[in-house]
């Protein structure tokens, strides 16, 4: 060992070291950094500074050629998980506020959707309503301009398209009509001369 934390291992041949489930922790260090890769990683139990009882630990073996080193380096299993933890938690509260944002905006547009169905569902209603209105009319023969919607222009929707063609057809059967009873009246007044 060159470094092991300024500890009286500086400086001794530690490949005999084993965790307590027997693996051989330099003996592996050795064996990834010499092996095809050059490096690696492995997990043992090594007790942390200043304890005597063995922790799960991780480490990474890097062979560096231009010295014929291996570094190893690691860290014990519970400072991952407090930084896994942290980083969770971190990200379920952005993740949190995310979701709200987007529930939000989901309902402004699921609001306005409604809304722009409720007044396009009005004005199709009003429309049929008209076209219904105009159709009756004529079925009974009343051919009277009197839907009071004179100044308004047409829409440019089929339906608007409808109402003005029932509207041109009521105008000429008015024409029509009126046509008829003046050649009726005509017709009696010449009768009447006869």
């Amino acid at each position: 060992n060159v470094v092991l934390l300024g500890s009286a291992a500086e400086g001794t041949d530690r490949t005999d070291l084993v965790d307590v489930n027997g693996f051989k922790i330099v003996e592996k260090f050795l064996e990834l950094g010499n092996g095809g890769s050059g490096s690696g990683y492995l997990e043992y139990y090594y007790p942390k500074e200043g304890e005597t009882i063995p922790s799960p630990k991780r480490a990474y073996v890097q062979a560096y050629k231009p010295f014929g080193w291996i570094i190893g380096t690691g860290n014990y299993i519970d400072e991952f998980d407090k930084i896994i933890a942290s980083e969770t938690v971190e990200k379920n509260n952005y993740l949190n506020k995310v979701t709200v944002i987007i529930i939000v905006e989901a309902l402004i547009a699921l609001g306005l959707c409604v809304a722009a169905s409720l007044i396009y569902g009005n004005m199709l209603s009003r429309k049929m309503a008209l076209l219904s209105s105009l159709a009756d009319s004529m079925s009974e023969y009343d051919f009277r301009d009197d839907d009071g919607n004179t100044d308004k222009k047409p829409g440019n929707s089929e339906l608007d398209g409808m109402i003005e063609t029932f509207k041109g057809v009521r105008k000429n059967l008015r024409m029509m009509a009126l046509a008829t009873i003046e050649d009726s009246n005509s017709v009696s007044d010449i009768s009447d001369n006869l």
